[in-house]
């Protein structure tokens, strides 16, 4: 009775959980989308070649650049920034107005904002997307019906829902599936509750209530997708042009430049809230001091001590980014071979890559802890070398993170190779054997796509904090693990300057990978869409 008690407990804070994280998702991303459709114009030159209108182009690249590194950033990060800004030590709560709110930032609030707000850019992403596969003739007859605003309601959105819909049950299914956020604000979800009170003796019942939700969710993710990519009859791929079946009234039409500028405000508002200011309270917090004067507490904030710590924290914390270095960057290499070989073998045979596209989802909705324990169980059995490989090598880690990073970067590789006609593909096949074909075309075509694939894959290996904690060795110790210990006492300077450098160079990593991809897409021009 009292575990049945436990579970329903849990599966219902999971079930909140998921409906609050995808409300602030939709709240945020849906408008970010439309604004980055509506300002993603591309003009044809005399020359017959694309380009990008003033800030209008500037601020959707950015957009774009900052969506994807947010939402491959591991959500350990994203909880150590908010944790600065509005935790128990963050700089805003030891202020006079944020101590009034001391403890609000916990339980259900936070974790709904932290994966809110992670999940905003997938829904962003996704509603761009959706509305830039609308055709061009049904924009043009509704322009003629009603303004902008009305009109993205009432025709334009409702056209888009198939992939809204697909993002926000992605963004359920990682709620209901990660517990390194549920577990630091003490929020037990189905999650977190197996990885506390059932890790050392799982049982069939504990796993199969763990995965229940998440199968559910992929199952009816994976059919909205199939809903979703085929409303228009055309696959998913990054190298069509859409822009000439899309063509935008004149910028100077009247309306157009308060809607221009509304959506600008939007995107400049999105990019605020999801970079600047978690890393703006990351740096912040890196320079805190908080002393006891009398039994009075007195915050002060000093640059010199700020620089200082961010200064020494690749030093203190060598080895943390030593060892995510490379455990990130092995899993990320057999990820991308794997996602590679995967994608490319399944490029001409439709009912094979339905296979594999269902065999990817079902990988990446597997809840963390229950890999990690799986692979264990794996290792314990009772064959010469299992142990030692186990004890003494990432052997284990590097099995277990493919669960997650594969799928990305099979998907990832998988919308490139969809771009390219099946006469590309047979001229290959004509002009090399196998072999020639990988190393001569494949991979020089696909170069950029290979390094977005092995970035992204990078970031997510070395961010899977439910996988990692029980398959990393002894000795070996992550930024994204130890983060994960020293928040749970709440976030210092120590933890800001810990999580400021890996936050800096995966968020400057995955900008710079979908910048070469973008220009590597259109032939050298810079173009959004």
């Amino acid at each position: 009775m009292v575990f049945s008690v436990l579970w329903t407990r849990s599966f219902l804070l999971t079930c909140e959980l998921a409906v609050s994280a995808v409300a602030i998702a939709l709240l945020i991303g849906v408008p970010v989308g439309w604004a980055a459709w509506l300002n993603a114009i591309k003009r044809l030159s005399g020359s017959g070649r694309s380009y990008r209108m003033g800030a209008s182009g500037i601020v959707t690249s950015l957009f774009f650049g900052v969506a994807v590194a947010s939402l491959t950033m591991p959500l350990v990060l994203h909880a150590a920034a908010w944790e600065s800004a509005a935790g128990k030590f963050g700089w805003w709560t030891l202020t006079q107005t944020g101590s009034r709110r001391f403890g609000q930032f916990s339980g259900l609030i936070a974790c709904s904002i932290v994966h809110g707000i992670h999940g905003s850019a997938a829904v962003a992403l996704a509603t761009w997307i959706g509305l830039r596969r609308i055709p061009g003739v049904l924009l043009e007859s509704s322009r003629l019906d009603t303004g902008p605003l009305k009109r993205a309601f009432r025709f334009l959105l409702p056209m888009a829902a198939p992939w809204i819909a697909t993002a926000a049950l992605g963004v359920a299914m990682l709620a209901a599936t990660e517990m390194t956020v549920a577990d630091l604000y003490g929020f037990r979800t189905l999650a977190d509750e197996f990885y506390l009170f059932h890790a050392a003796e799982p049982s069939a019942m504990a796993v199969m209530m763990v995965c229940f939700i998440p199968t559910l969710l992929a199952i009816f993710g994976g059919w909205m997708f199939r809903i979703a990519s085929r409303r228009s009859g055309r696959p998913v791929h990054p190298h069509r042009d859409d822009s000439t079946s899309q063509n935008f009234a004149s910028p100077t039409a009247p309306g157009t430049i308060l809607t221009r500028l509304l959506s600008l405000a939007i995107l400049v508002a999105f990019m605020l809230v999801v970079l600047v200011i978690p890393v703006g309270s990351l740096i912040v917090k890196a320079g805190h001091d908080v002393t006891v004067v009398a039994d009075q507490r007195q915050v002060a904030w000093s640059l010199s001590s700020c620089v200082q710590r961010l200064a020494s924290a690749p030093e203190t914390f060598r080895r943390e980014y030593v060892q995510t270095a490379m455990i990130a960057g092995l899993s990320a290499t057999v990820s991308t071979i794997i996602g590679g070989i995967a994608a490319l073998g399944t490029a001409a045979r439709p009912t094979r890559r339905r296979w594999m596209d269902a065999i990817s989802l079902a990988a990446f909705a597997i809840p963390g802890p229950v890999i990690g324990l799986g692979v264990i169980g794996v290792f314990q059995w009772p064959m010469t070398g299992f142990g030692m490989l186990y004890r003494q090598t990432l052997v284990p880690t590097l099995i277990a993170l493919c669960f997650k990073s594969v799928p990305v970067a099979y998907f990832i590789i998988r919308v490139a190779l969809a771009g390219r006609s099946t006469a590309i593909r047979s001229q290959a096949d004509l002009d090399a054997g196998p072999t020639g074909r990988v190393f001569r075309i494949w991979i020089p075509m696909y170069a950029p796509v290979l390094a977005a694939a092995w970035i992204t894959s990078a970031v997510v290996a070395s961010g899977d904090v439910p996988v990692l904690l029980p398959v990393v060795p002894p000795g070996v110790t992550t930024v994204t693990t130890r983060l994960f210990g020293l928040l749970h006492s709440g976030a210092r300077y120590q933890e800001a300057a810990l999580a400021f450098w890996y936050v800096a160079a995966t968020t400057t990593l995955v900008i710079t990978a979908t910048w070469i991809a973008r220009r590597r897409r259109t032939g050298g021009s810079d173009v959004i869409g």
